[in-house]
């Protein structure tokens, strides 16, 4: 008990030091997620942005990621899926928690023959949404919205702003892309990102409960003395036991075969050709 007494004060500043070490973790993961909109192929009104801005600001803070939408006829010379990296590296920074939908209207340029509408990850948001994920639920929601000749928006749409399509369409696109980033974002993949992220903290946070462990282990241990070796003849009463013969009899004899498979199974794919650091899926050429 004396021994507990002298050793409560370092176990007092262990625990201290692991709560200090947590709050510093949990401050860093805090901060306000932000919001782009650009259209620059002009198939937006004013109104129509600022309401976007406003529907993402609360999807973003929800799923706690940065969440952009661009438009574009000009994919600068690159291709969809890394423009899309390119376009969530400028708004929101290399690696951060982001998620970026690139809308790309090819007016039917050969160049743009191959180009699909993309969605780029990264951060936190490469965990939480797929490659499957992205091209069988969230594109397939964001085409429902785009594809709804009765799409209504804010203020006065424009019509035919690109093959027929009004600029209501291309907000209620948003608007889907919105939702179903909110209906499929999943704890488990922010927590993955949150930990690799923060491995130092977490890892000095370990080490201070294991030494928090050993002191408390090392304390308990001293109470005890062993008194013998351990054998078994410590607890056999040698009076009580006469042993007249030995015999090895043999009884019967099993073989057991097993059959071991050589193949192996791979993984699913990666991000369809995104650059470093990103994820995500494609839609469909328009």
């Amino acid at each position: 008990m004396k021994k507990c007494k002298k050793l409560l004060p370092v176990i007092v500043f262990a625990v201290l030091a692991l709560f200090s070490a947590l709050m510093t973790v949990t401050a860093s993961a805090a901060g306000e997620y932000r919001v782009i909109v650009e259209d620059f192929d002009n198939c937006l009104t004013k109104d129509e942005k600022a309401s976007l801005v406003q529907i993402m600001q609360k999807t973003a803070d929800k799923i706690k990621l940065n969440v952009g939408y661009c438009i574009t006829a000009d994919l600068d010379g690159r291709t969809h899926q890394y423009y899309s990296d390119y376009r969530l590296d400028t708004n929101f920074g290399y690696g951060s928690d982001s998620v970026m939908l690139v809308m790309v209207n090819s007016h039917d340029k050969p160049e743009y023959a191959n180009a699909t509408d993309e969605i780029s990850t990264a951060g936190a948001a490469k965990s939480c949404f797929s490659t499957s994920l992205i091209e069988n639920s969230i594109f397939p929601r964001i085409y429902e919205g785009l594809d709804n000749t009765s799409a209504t928006s804010v203020g006065t749409p424009m019509k035919n702003v690109y093959k027929g399509l009004s600029s209501a369409q291309y907000y209620q696109a948003c608007v889907e892309y919105c939702r179903a980033l909110e209906a499929y974002s999943t704890f488990g993949g922010k927590l993955l990102s949150f930990v690799s992220e923060h491995i130092a903290e977490l890892f000095m946070a370990m080490v201070v409960a294991i030494i928090i462990s050993l002191i408390a282990a090392n304390a308990t241990k001293s109470k005890y003395t062993k008194k013998k070796p351990l054998s078994a003849n410590n607890y056999i009463d040698k009076r009580s036991i006469q042993q007249k013969r030995a015999i090895d009899s043999f009884i019967r004899e099993y073989t057991t075969s097993v059959k071991i498979s050589s193949s192996s199974s791979s993984g699913g794919g990666g991000g369809g050709g995104h650059s470093s650091g990103h994820g995500g899926g494609g839609g469909r050429h328009r």
